[in-house]
């Protein structure tokens, strides 16, 4: 079992996660280790995505961040790819300009924390 406070303390709404999840624990365990595996994808996508100035792609990409983000409880990372999809779909190229890195870097953090809470449980 992954440690709940540590998620918690990572941003991690875990009865929120659980909800999500059937109300299932282990379930939701293992959506968060799936998300973690899918993360080093995610961000090379985001990444050559937003170099080749793909917004219809992008803004895919960034829709399925968020629904897998507000799957696990990390709402603060869903919030923030909600915000990067809006742009996309209003095809305010200056805004994901503006915020791309940001989005990054919040990704990439959270994968990284992820990654000590799951191996902490192995």
């Amino acid at each position: 079992m992954l440690d709940r406070d540590a998620l918690t303390r990572l941003g991690i709404d875990v009865e929120e996660g659980i909800a999500c999840c059937a109300g299932d624990p282990d379930f939701f365990d293992e959506m968060v280790v799936e998300y973690l595996d899918e993360s080093a994808e995610r961000l090379a996508e985001l990444a050559r995505l937003y170099k080749s100035r793909d917004w219809p792609q992008y803004t895919r990409c960034a829709h399925s961040i968020k629904s897998t983000s507000m799957m696990i409880g990390a709402r603060s990372l869903a919030d923030l790819a909600r915000t990067m999809e809006s742009s996309g779909k209003r095809g305010d190229e200056a805004a994901i300009l503006a915020k791309h890195e940001h989005f990054l870097g919040k990704y990439a953090g959270l994968a990284v924390d992820l990654r000590a809470v799951v191996d902490a449980a192995r």
